[in-house]
């Protein structure tokens, strides 16, 4: 399994395509936003996992819903709801990305899975915008 990637401005494209596993948190000022979760806080500001095949494609996907509102990516139209919110609270927020390849897209499955179960175990919930915790696989 490779490492994470360091993170992304969220309009910036990956360096490289593929199956992957990617995380996203709010940021301000290139630091992230603590979130207070039920267990403990996370001091990384994890917004949810997700994982593609095609890592470039969704990236874009992801882009195009943050910049434009258009649909293609249902976690992105979430944080873009709630932003107005957070921005009055916090001053600007951001968001930044970072990866990790998979090999294929059943690999990137499962790592998102994993990824999603562990965050459940230290923190006693799921990322914020990921609403279910997976089946052990």
């Amino acid at each position: 399994m490779s490492a994470w990637s360091k993170w992304f401005g969220i309009l910036e494209a990956p360096p490289c395509d593929g199956a992957a596993v990617y995380r996203v948190r709010v940021e301000i000022n290139e630091k992230p936003i603590a979130i207070r979760r039920i267990g403990e806080i996370d001091r990384e500001g994890i917004l949810f996992f997700g994982e593609t095949s095609n890592l470039k494609q969704r990236i874009y996907q992801l882009q195009r819903t943050f910049e434009t509102g258009a649909y293609g990516h249902p976690e992105i139209a979430l944080y873009k709801k709630v932003r107005r919110r957070l921005n009055k609270r916090l001053g600007y927020t951001g968001l930044q990305y970072s990866y990790q390849m998979a090999g294929n897209g059943s690999k990137a499955h499962i790592l998102e899975a994993r990824y999603i179960r562990n965050y459940f175990r230290k923190f006693c919930e799921p990322p914020p915008f990921n609403s279910s915790i997976p089946r052990k696989s």
